[in-house]
């Protein structure tokens, strides 16, 4: 669970964590088969749904979810709810979950309107995330080149690496870094004694 906003009628999940058991292949179908999924009444009694031809009721927003998490939801007090699936570079990456305690009738209008502001906000993180690995992939290429130079320039790894220390400590983020090559050890940033490096 990454995030949780809980008016305290139901119980808390914030900071739990879930199995991968918890969201096997069927019910990641089930929940990325529509922009969203609503339950208007979990308590209500399943209705029976006769036809001469094959229906794919998957595609209904309002078909109900498997029985277990039917199950799981009643056991959890819940009433109502409505679910939106987050995609990241196309692949199923999460739920978007609202419940309510108790019944609760959500409008057309209104799921439409919470399935936008949804999926926006989940291309806004798309976009945050392909820069971020964008910018990686710059430092990635600044580095190699810089670090060529150096090599052509010193000729020796151990010198080009050397000087590119503090470039690679800063571009991984990290307080220290060690490198040991060929029997010597070169340290930047805050990392342990050699002693303890070795």
């Amino acid at each position: 669970m990454l995030a949780e906003t809980n008016n305290g009628q139901l119980d808390s999940y914030a900071d739990k964590n879930f199995s991968k058991e918890f969201l096997p292949p069927y019910i990641i179908d089930y929940y990325s088969g529509t922009s969203y999924r609503y339950i208007e009444n979990t308590i209500a009694p399943p209705q029976d749904f006769y036809s001469l031809t094959d229906v794919d009721l998957n595609i209904m927003q309002i078909t109900s979810c498997p029985q277990e998490w039917m199950a799981t939801y009643r056991l959890m007090g819940i009433g109502t709810v409505v679910s939106f699936p987050l995609y990241l570079q196309g692949k199923f990456w999460g739920l978007v979950i609202a419940n309510n305690r108790h019944v609760k009738p959500i409008d057309l209008q209104n799921r439409k309107i919470c399935t936008f502001i949804v999926q926006n906000a989940m291309s806004k993180y798309e976009i945050f995330v392909k820069e971020g690995q964008l910018n990686i992939n710059t430092q990635t290429q600044t580095f190699q080149h810089k670090l060529l130079e150096r090599l052509t320039h010193h000729k020796t790894i151990n010198c080009a690496l050397v000087e590119s220390m503090e470039n690679l400590r800063l571009m991984m983020n990290s307080d220290g870094i060690a490198i040991y090559n060929e029997g010597d050890i070169y340290l930047n940033g805050k990392t342990p004694l050699d002693k303890l490096v070795f």
